[in-house]
């Protein structure tokens, strides 16, 4: 079983969480990293999914699970 999601709607729903609350641990995305990239081939089967899956929609799934407002 695999799960698929829209980004627009997750980056939505953590603007809403993240407005409500504090973070007290943050990352620095402007730190320089040292690593060391080496090429490499992919194939067509490396890209493809795997067989025999079933793919959910969490934001349905999410959906669903939410409670009405009253």
């Amino acid at each position: 079983m695999a799960i698929k999601m829209k980004m627009s709607e997750v980056e939505k729903d953590a603007n809403t969480a993240t407005a409500s609350t504090q973070k007290s641990n943050s990352v620095d995305l402007n730190k320089q990293l040292d690593y060391q990239c080496q090429p490499t081939t992919l194939s067509d089967k490396d890209l493809a999914l795997p067989t025999g899956i079933e793919f959910i929609d969490v934001n349905d799934f999410i959906n669903q699970m939410k409670v009405p407002k009253n």
